[in-house]
């Protein structure tokens, strides 16, 4: 597993302050154990962030809550979701709303990009995450989940990262950058799987880990 580095993480008051007042509703109902676990009323769960591009649009955030989550709660995992935990700061309607002000609508998206996305995400949920599952959907993949995958390797924990999409990168060998993949492999306790059984495949791995830091 990775050596955890002192990142200098704000505190819980700190981070609801820079949230104005309010934590994301995960991190404020769940109380973690001495080893990061999460203490629910259904035993100890294993935090599990949740990378992918797919919560952008109704038929992803679909997948998400009928296919991702149920299979990974079935594992042993409390799941981390970055677009559920993020769009509590902010209303997806006004994305679509054309009558605001454009200075308005700018600035409340300046604010999400510059505060609400790298506290929630990197400051609050990555960091208690114990593993990362990653799917790397999508040609290129997404932007963001590249940079989850690179920030949790290097300093949390292992990523499970899978791809069923049949286009591939820049070079015939690999549908995602190696750029991204490098983070994860057995250089970093994690594994990336490509092809019609990856997500089979990564659930497996993802379980044995669950089962590795719930029996200590």
């Amino acid at each position: 597993m990775v050596e955890r580095r002192d990142l200098q993480l704000p505190t819980l008051d700190e981070a609801r302050a820079i949230l104005g007042g309010r934590l994301p509703s995960i991190i404020e109902s769940t109380q973690f154990n001495e080893h990061g676990l999460a203490v629910t009323p259904e035993g100890l769960k294993v935090p599990v962030y949740l990378a992918s591009g797919l919560g952008f649009n109704l038929p992803g955030r679909y997948y998400i809550e009928h296919e991702l989550k149920p299979r990974m709660k079935d594992l042993g995992a409390l799941v981390l979701d970055p677009f559920e935990q993020c769009g509590e700061f902010i209303d997806p309607s006004e994305m679509f709303n054309t009558a605001q002000p454009v200075e308005e609508y700018l600035a409340k998206l300046k604010h999400f990009n510059e505060v609400i996305v790298g506290t929630v995400n990197y400051k609050l949920l990555i960091p208690r995450s114990k593993i990362m599952f990653a799917v790397m959907e999508g040609s290129p993949v997404d932007e963001g989940a590249a940079a989850e995958v690179a920030y949790m390797a290097t300093n949390f924990g292992p990523v499970v990262a899978v791809r069923t999409d049949i286009r591939r990168a820049e070079n015939a060998a690999t549908g995602t950058n190696p750029a991204v993949t490098y983070f994860a492999s057995d250089d970093f306790s994690g594994k990336y799987y490509e092809g019609p059984n990856a997500y089979e495949e990564g659930y497996l791995l993802l379980g044995s880990m669950i089962q590795s830091y719930l029996k200590g």
